[in-house]
């Protein structure tokens, strides 16, 4: 398939009677189409459903049409993932391809992010006696348990001494090891 240039983003104000909205943008699979009312998230089979044939543009179908004035937005969000293993049978080229045109679509997700401020990074974190809970609004919260010894992975949880290494700077700590500061 070919990638057409185009900002992977729809908004349409909604009739209150209408339940089908279009998008003129590949997809992957329907889970990579974020699709709000007034930015309020909908979910799939519960708000709406995604026919299948969207891999070069599509409908979404609401179960109840939104309310007359609503922003209904569609933005794609190709998951970010590599899933294609390779082995040493005949060369795939349908499925490179494939591969080739999902980079495509992330590219053009990131590019249009960056012109329109779409992206965020919009954490918060809750430091607990043996816990810190981080909160993404992007629905990736994590609970990272507080250091305990230098085998385990997890959070010191106190006041920090030492300064991160300079990059390429030489560290004693093991491969992986990753400095993070969050300031609550």
């Amino acid at each position: 398939m070919t990638i057409n240039a185009a900002i992977p983003r729809i908004s349409y104000l909604a009739d209150g009677v209408l339940t089908d909205f279009t998008f003129a943008y590949a997809l992957i699979e329907p889970m990579d189409l974020i699709v709000t009312v007034n930015d309020v998230l909908q979910v799939e089979f519960t708000d709406y459903t995604i026919p299948p044939g969207y891999e070069d543009g599509g409908d979404v179908v609401f179960i109840e049409p939104p309310a007359s004035g609503s922003v209904v937005t569609l933005t794609r969000r190709t998951s970010i993932t590599q899933q294609v293993d390779y082995t040493t049978t005949a060369f795939p080229s349908q499925t490179h391809e494939g591969q080739l045109d999902k980079i495509i679509m992330i590219l053009q997700e990131l590019l249009y992010g960056r012109i329109s401020g779409d992206i965020t990074f919009d954490l918060s974190a809750e430091q607990l006696q043996y816990v810190v809970n981080i909160i993404n609004s992007g629905g990736t919260d994590a609970q990272i348990p507080s250091w305990v010894d230098a085998t385990l992975a997890g959070v010191f949880i106190g006041e920090i001494t030492d300064a991160a290494p300079a990059d390429g700077a030489a560290s004693a700590k093991p491969d992986g090891y990753m400095y993070v500061e969050v300031v609550i």
